[in-house]
């Protein structure tokens, strides 16, 4: 079976509510009514129709609900979507594998319940977290008790990109022009992230909490060694301040993740991420119904990958991650 493990939806319930806010769809107001199949499942299903023994792990698309919503809302619609999910699964168990929950990241005492009620009753295989808590950074401390939520469920952190067009592209402007805020700042978020939560000493608090980055790390596996010499001149600083030294050298720590081949069907990133991951820490992902599923069936062909590694990102890697051997 191909386990495609970062897939999207907004289900219908859900989308209506969404489409009801003042802010309706933040900042993909302009595409999410365009996706269909993120909240038309009889057209979703007939995208995986042509597929056979090919099953998605859902997750709810971007907007984060902090981004459209204050917290007692966000909390609300991050319940709604993870008991459509929930239900979703137990409908559709041949086509959705499992699900991974959303939390209210600008409540984090909601957020720390929804982890326990999505995961303890409704069966979520994960937690899905952006990039910014609601505009905060990923590594505040406001957000260790989530953390710390998160790994005592023992299941995945799926790390989802988010930046708006408020980031502009130069100090002088107002905002990013031309969608260059989504497509090139999405990886950079997702860099970021990585970059911040590692120095934090995130996984050195909790050295069993796994992750899943959307995009191949984003920025991570084309700048490895620019990249790992910062963050060790940067360690090196934060524990000559503090006192507290990471027990391994940074980029280890993000090594030991796990990272999907979402890149819209294109194998030389890929390749990048495999050549600097290893095939033990890369899984498929299409990102549908953004993109489309063949275009990771013919990534797959594209890689020439030996059978073993294959079955690796195809389905191994993810069977441990969701607990599904």
């Amino acid at each position: 079976m191909i386990i495609d493990i970062f897939t999207h939806v907004i289900p219908k319930r859900l989308y209506d509510r969404f489409d009801a806010l003042p802010k309706k769809f933040g900042c993909l107001t302009s595409r999410v009514p365009k996706v269909t199949g993120l909240f038309d499942m009889e057209f979703r299903m007939r995208l995986m129709d042509p597929y056979a023994d090919y099953g998605q792990v859902i997750s709810l698309s971007a907007p984060a609900v902090e981004e459209v919503a204050e917290p007692a809302l966000a909390a609300e619609l991050a319940r709604i979507g993870n008991d459509e999910m929930a239900e979703l699964v137990r409908r559709h168990k041949d086509r959705f594998f499992a699900f991974v929950a959303s939390v209210p990241m600008n409540d984090i005492d909601a957020a720390c319940r929804e982890v326990r009620r999505a995961v303890g009753e409704l069966g979520a295989v994960g937690i899905q977290l952006y990039t910014d808590a609601a505009g905060k950074p990923i590594d505040t401390p406001d957000l260790l008790p989530l953390y710390d939520t998160i790994a005592a469920a023992r299941v995945p952190i799926w790390l989802h990109p988010t930046r708006g067009p408020e980031a502009a592209d130069y100090p002088a402007e107002s905002e990013s022009r031309y969608d260059i805020w989504q497509t090139l700042g999405w990886p950079y978020m997702t860099a970021v992230a990585l970059w911040r939560l590692t120095l934090m000493g995130l996984w050195d608090r909790h050295p069993g909490l796994r992750m899943i980055t959307h995009h191949q790390g984003g920025m991570i596996p084309f700048h490895p060694l620019r990249i790992a010499s910062a963050m060790e001149r940067e360690a090196k600083a934060k524990a000559e301040r503090t006192g507290q030294a990471l027990k391994r050298p940074p980029m280890d720590y993000i090594k030991a993740l796990y990272h999907d081949t979402a890149m819209g069907g294109a194998p030389a990133p890929v390749r990048c991420g495999l050549e600097l991951y290893g095939a033990d820490h890369v899984v498929f992902a299409t990102d549908c119904p953004y993109n489309q599923i063949q275009w990771g069936y013919d990534l797959m062909n594209a890689l020439d990958l030996d059978a073993a590694s294959r079955k690796k990102l195809e389905e191994t890697n993810a069977r441990g991650l969701l607990g599904k051997g």
